[in-house]
């Protein structure tokens, strides 16, 4: 229970000054992944039986991601249509290892006293 707790609040710090707590060489930061799908039937209204076909041995997210970035104007009208949907999971906090070397240098409890 007591790590939930410091999720909890973490999270919330992160949330309320903007700032990723920083330990050594690493920091914490709320991450959230996305997940695409696509409503066939309504994708298969835009294509011609060529296009489709091409697509349609297996309808997954790089065949159909990948036709797109060859027909940007596609991409628009099945946004507009919303065949396409984007869905994101809980956000949840993660580490990673700071590049630059220099992170977030202000504490979270300091940034709360400005």
């Amino acid at each position: 229970m007591r790590e939930q707790e410091i999720e909890m609040l973490l999270t919330e710090k992160i949330k309320r000054f903007d700032v990723n707590p920083k330990y050594g060489e690493e920091e914490v930061y709320i991450r959230q992944n996305s997940r695409t799908t696509y409503d066939k039937e309504k994708i298969a209204q835009f294509l011609d039986y060529d296009e489709f076909r091409s697509v349609a041995g297996s309808i997954d997210k790089r065949s159909i991601e990948g036709f797109m970035n060859k027909n940007p104007a596609l991409r628009n009208k099945l946004e507009k249509e919303q065949a396409i949907t984007t869905s994101y999971t809980s956000p949840f906090l993660a580490m990673r290892k700071i590049r630059n070397g220099k992170g977030e240098e202000v504490d979270v409890e300091e940034a709360a006293a400005e």
